[in-house]
């Protein structure tokens, strides 16, 4: 290559650390103003809603324990949920914490409820009322939430489906036992009790 053509390509820029350091804060300090902008407007929205009355948090907290009693463990950050729920007193941002809680819980609800109608028939092939039991069995035995890898209850994969399940029993029967006989075939070892003949003795579908 020729000094004329190398004259003739683009030359790239070259790298100065001190323009890069200067470009960086520009864009650090970009950054915090508007982060600073943001929780300024926050904070005045949150002093315009004035102090929540009791009916206010009443109305939320009635919210939060009718959501606990249809979800039961299924429901999202459940200890949390209680602690706001038993307070006397909340603030907005504990309104607005709670009223995630439950929003959150609905949401994660009904998409699980679309996805197990969605699938297939699959797992063990008993009848219904022995897959209900074996629901309710091993929700019994997953306090920890598949924490503690014990091998008792649910495991990780099948907690939050198990959960969810069980409390699916009394809103939706048919679900919850469409998704109880997969979940079930993955713990078949903690449901040897089960009466075979009851069972039939028979995992697959």
């Amino acid at each position: 290559m020729t000094a004329k053509t190398e004259d003739a390509l683009p030359r790239r820029p070259s790298y100065d650390p001190k323009h890069f350091s200067l470009e960086r804060k520009a864009i650090e300090a970009e950054r915090e103003r508007r982060r600073q902008e943001s929780l300024a407007e926050a904070l005045a929205e949150y002093l315009s809603r004035g102090t929540p009355t009791a009916g206010d948090i009443a109305s939320v907290q009635r919210d939060a324990l009718q959501t606990l009693e249809r979800w039961r463990s299924f429901t999202r950050s459940k200890p949390r949920l209680l602690e706001l729920a038993r307070r006397q007193v909340l603030d907005w941002r504990e309104i607005d914490e709670l009223c995630a809680i439950i929003d959150r819980t609905n949401r994660e609800a009904a998409e699980m409820a679309g996805t197990v109608r969605k699938a297939k028939p699959a797992g063990v092939d008993w009848p219904d009322a022995v897959v209900v039991v074996g629901i309710r069995l091993l929700t019994a035995l997953d306090a920890d939430r598949a924490r503690d890898p014990n091998k008792v209850g649910w495991s990780r994969s099948t907690s939050p489906g198990g959960h969810w399940a069980t409390a699916m029993l009394d809103v939706d029967p048919a679900l919850a036992i469409k998704l109880g006989r997969t979940l079930l075939a993955k713990h078949l070892r903690q449901l040897k009790h089960i009466d075979p003949a009851q069972t039939g003795g028979r995992s697959g579908r």
